[in-house]
């Protein structure tokens, strides 16, 4: 079954069970930060009114409007992997126009702007 389908508390086990992985790695790159693209498809139509909610986060760093498979891509920056998932889940999936997320957390950074 795609992750996409699967009900919302089985896909947060399923993060979760890869939470110690992803420390392990992102401590060995930069052990101060967490950082993290999120990519988010939108409802038609509401991309205004999501891009300004976005714009108001505090741990939004960057957004872009994007082509493609996905409306929007967010960069974002906690100290834990632990405050990414709670702002994924309770934060950025609530917001209403936000129809699917996919996460890709940081594992180095090859050029910094």
């Amino acid at each position: 079954m795609p992750p996409s389908i699967l009900p919302m508390d089985y896909r947060k086990e399923i993060y979760k069970s890869f939470i110690p992985m992803i420390l392990k790695t992102i401590t060995t790159f930069r052990s101060d930060l967490v950082s993290a693209y999120i990519l988010a498809k939108l409802e038609a139509g509401r991309d205004k009114e999501v891009f300004g909610k976005i714009r108001k986060l505090r741990e939004v760093k960057g957004a872009s409007a994007t082509y493609g498979a996905y409306d929007l891509l967010i960069k974002v920056e906690f100290k834990t992997v632990e405050e990414l998932d709670r702002f994924i889940f309770d934060v950025v999936r609530r917001i209403p126009g936000v129809t699917e997320t996919v996460t890709m957390v940081v594992a180095q950074t090859m050029i910094e702007e």
